[in-house]
């Protein structure tokens, strides 16, 4: 098979969109799959859009140069240029926009977290500020690519039921392949089985990973750890990625890069040596870091939304607990949990088991070939 992996950003910088693209990339590259990447060129939009920049600046509503059909046209004419010279069986893109005016006689398929509806008015900055006019721009580049691919795959269940909902695509055409862990994982049950051993008897860690404290719900963690020690069980919040109020029970380390093996190895020794992953977050699409807790067998405590119960299962992995959800909440469900050292064990394993099916790159890239077999076939 020889592929064209078609992304607006470089796939090759880990630090681009959580490192998604580069992960999927290096897990066809590590198949042998032949892939050429193609990364249209932007800078001659730069100074397309300068009246709109002015305008989206003075009147602070959100512009998104990329989804606009002059920047469409521009990806889909480099894109098709090279697709010429090169003989290639099927084109991928990890989102939706460069594809969205391909006319391609081969297969076309993009795997991305959701539609644009899915995010406005969920997450926080550009997508709360979008006109009428913007949006109705966004939303036909999503209907103009759903209507070339073959197959668009989304990362939740969430986010496809909202496509299933909201646009015209055969229900047959939109699936649903979960993300995997930016991690390497090399130890097996036996060594989740040790650690579990070690966090049951050390004090309580609380691992709060994110860089946006308040998406991500740090007050409610924040409150629930506080709770946990005026109750008499010794915890601290570690918090890794953004700024956290002063506290004796907070340990703040700042941003830790997985782009390097020391930032690596840190991740690493923080997911294996903390009891419970908690991350009341606000909004959320997919979460690469369910994925890595569940990679290191750490129990999960987080909100139902968004796209989350693809990747936390209640009461099986870890804990969703609604929106309307208090630090109490939260702390009455660490505290049940500790107090019960063997339905602690269950939902490590069993989030490491979902790990070793699902959660991981390997698992989510042999889904997709299967897909872009079943496109190329037909």
């Amino acid at each position: 098979m020889r592929l064209a992996f078609v992304s607006i950003h470089d796939p090759e910088d880990p630090k681009q969109w959580s490192g998604i693209p580069f992960f999927i990339l290096g897990e066809l590259r590590g198949r042998g799959i032949d892939v050429e990447v193609i990364a249209p060129d932007r800078s001659q939009l730069r100074y397309r859009f300068i009246p709109q920049r002015i305008l989206s600046k003075v009147t602070g509503a959100s512009l998104q140069v990329d989804r606009r059909p002059l920047a469409l046209n521009h990806y889909a004419a480099q894109i098709s240029q090279r697709l010429k010279v090169g003989k290639f069986d099927a084109v991928f893109s990890p989102s939706s926009i460069p594809i969205a005016r391909l006319d391609a006689k081969i297969p076309v398929l993009y795997w991305t977290d959701a539609v644009i509806e899915g995010m406005l008015g969920y997450y926080s900055g550009s997508f709360l500020r979008m006109t009428a006019r913007e949006l109705k721009i966004a939303h036909d580049q999503e209907q103009s690519a759903l209507d070339r691919a073959a197959y668009a795959v989304f990362a939740s269940t969430w986010a496809a039921e909202t496509v299933k909902s909201l646009y015209q695509a055969p229900p047959d055409k939109v699936r649903v392949i979960e993300f995997g862990a930016n991690l390497s994982v090399e130890h097996d049950a036996a060594q989740i089985v040790r650690w579990n051993e070690k966090r049951l008897a050390q004090d309580c860690v609380l691992l709060f990973i994110g860089v946006d404290w308040s998406r991500k719900g740090g007050a409610l963690a924040f409150e629930a750890t506080r709770l946990l020690n005026e109750r008499g069980i010794k915890a601290v919040l570690k918090v890794v990625g953004c700024d956290a109020p002063d506290a004796p029970f907070v340990e703040r380390l700042g941003f830790i890069s997985k782009g390097t093996a020391d930032g690596q190895r840190r991740i690493e020794q923080l997911l294996a040596t903390s009891t419970f992953f908690v991350m009341p977050t606000r909004a959320e699409a997919a979460g690469i870091v369910f994925c890595e807790s569940a990679a290191f067998g750490l129990p999960v405590v987080t909100t139902r939304t968004g796209g989350v119960e693809s990747y936390v299962k209640d009461g099986q992995t870890g804990f969703c607990l609604p929106m309307t959800a208090t630090g109490s909440a939260y702390a009455d469900v660490i505290q049940e949990t500790l107090d019960d050292p063997n339905s602690y064990r269950r939902l490590s394993l069993a989030g490491f088991e979902r790990y070793k099916q699902t959660l991981n790159w390997s698992a989510g890239v042999s889904n997709l070939l299967n897909l872009i077999e079943q496109a190329i076939t037909r």
